[in-house]
């Protein structure tokens, strides 16, 4: 490597995986410098998105708080789950990944938010916002990036009722990293009308960038028995745009098949044993294939040119656990956000 132009080392580096620049660094104080240098970093965030992003695991036992990375871009190699350090953080649930960064929520209180960059450790808490004293409180959050002004964005959306027998009622609320304080966009009167054959996407169905032609906003709708329906915007903003791009059928993995309660038996005081949904759209890998996790137990593949599925397994996986797909950077926050 001594023999390259410090750019072609700086181009080749800049296309690995996160995991191996982590490990890059560790060879020796040259290489660990190199790692450091800005120009790389800002390479590596531009290239990340040409291979398939890693997965971040959450898992909670047998201790609280434990984070995992596994890459998913090289699957001829030995792919295994690699644990993450982790600063003492609250009891926090992931909100959100984007573009390098995790929105974290304390899930004690519900009322502190973290941005945090899981390789480099570097975090920030946001500033509170201000909900008043309501009745039937619930939150959902959402965590993106703006590509015109390049600022990161937490949505969240707060329902509630003043009273028991009135309508619920909603409003939506903004933070932009780097910006003071919160701002309320609108307060709506939510009436729900749930007759006949209509059916609703609920917010926590969204996942942006589904799409592989340029990343388009995608809807999930569940079915019975775990089927799915995956509906994608083919032209942002034009409502006779979606179309139905996936219809995934009934899968149970193996590792479900076999599940039995006293293999369980150890992991019920897992936040994750008792979620209620019997799968999850992860997101879309390079290859076509949609990438799903079921039960918070397993990780699947389906390929819809053959209507295969193909369970995943990796050294190392937790048994309960919540995947996030996630870009991996070692950009700090205070860089990304100016």
């Amino acid at each position: 490597m001594e023999y390259l132009p410090c750019k072609i080392v700086l181009d080749i580096l800049s296309r690995l995986p996160v995991t191996s620049l982590l490990q890059f660094k560790l060879v020796c104080k040259a290489w660990h410098n190199l790692a450091q240098d800005p120009l790389l970093v800002s390479m590596h965030f531009y290239h990340a998105p040409e291979n398939d992003p890693c997965l971040i695991i959450h898992c909670d036992h047998p201790s609280r708080n434990q984070l995992y990375s596994l890459e998913l871009s090289d699957p001829e190699n030995d792919q295994r789950v690699n644990k993450l350090c982790v600063p003492m953080f609250p009891e926090f649930d992931i909100k959100g990944s984007c573009k390098g960064l995790l929105c974290l929520c304390d899930s004690s209180t519900r009322d502190s938010l973290y941005a945090y960059n899981p390789f480099t450790r570097n975090y920030v808490e946001l500033p509170k916002s201000i909900d008043e004293t309501l009745y039937d409180l619930s939150l959902v959050f959402g965590f993106g990036f703006n590509q015109k002004t390049k600022e990161y964005k937490v949505v969240k959306v707060v329902y509630w009722r003043i009273r028991t027998r009135y309508p619920l009622q909603s409003e939506v609320q903004v933070f932009t990293l780097g910006k003071p304080s919160w701002r309320s966009l609108a307060k709506y009167l939510t009436i729900l009308m749930l007759k006949g054959h209509h059916r609703f996407l609920s917010m926590e169905d969204f996942i942006g960038l589904l799409g592989h032609e340029g990343g388009c906003l995608a809807g999930v709708l569940h079915q019975n028995y775990g089927q799915l329906e995956i509906w994608v915007m083919k032209e942002y903003d034009v409502k006779e745009s979606w179309i139905k791009e996936f219809n995934i059928a009934i899968h149970v993995p193996r590792g479900l098949e076999h599940a039995d309660r006293n293999s369980a038996e150890p992991f019920r005081d897992s936040k994750f044993y008792r979620k209620s949904s019997f799968v999850r759209v992860l997101g879309l890998l390079k290859n076509g294939e949609v990438l799903l996790e079921y039960k918070c137990r397993a990780l699947v593949t389906y390929d819809q040119k053959d209507g295969t599925f193909k369970d995943l397994t990796f050294p190392g996986m937790p048994y309960w656990f919540e995947a996030v797909v996630h870009e991996g950077s070692f950009n700090w926050i205070d860089t990304l956000t100016g």
